[in-house]
């Protein structure tokens, strides 16, 4: 429909689904994190699923599928991840208390994050 590469193009994502992921991800370093690393692995990467599957599989591995992210052949099917958020966001809807979705990273990113966000706050 345009002639422009799809790393040209301006992000877009729905109010809905980015208040999702603005309530999952805690820390500002996390959605500073997750929106950029976002741009990178949609341009490098070819997949099937809606924002919230991508956004399942994040919260599983960061984006980081290691050298199968730049190999231009690499095709993953994302569809239904974003099942495994459902019971929060609907407890949450109901008013239910449910363990939120977590970010699952090491002891050493953890850290990396929890600095950058206490230090960007001073």
């Amino acid at each position: 429909m345009v002639t422009h590469k799809l790393e040209e193009l301006a992000p877009s994502i729905s109010f809905t689904d980015l208040e999702v992921i603005f309530d999952i991800l805690p820390l500002q370093s996390e959605k500073v994190h997750y929106l950029s690393r976002r741009r990178e692995f949609e341009a490098h990467v070819n997949f099937q699923g809606d924002e919230l599957d991508l956004f399942g599989f994040y919260l599983k591995n960061g984006f980081n599928i290691g050298e199968d992210e730049y190999n231009n052949s690499t095709y993953l099917n994302l569809t239904l991840l974003s099942k495994e958020l459902d019971p929060y966001m609907i407890g949450k809807g109901r008013g239910i208390k449910v363990k939120k979705p977590f970010l699952q990273k090491t002891q050493y990113w953890s850290d990396t994050l929890n600095y950058i966000n206490s230090n960007g706050n001073n």
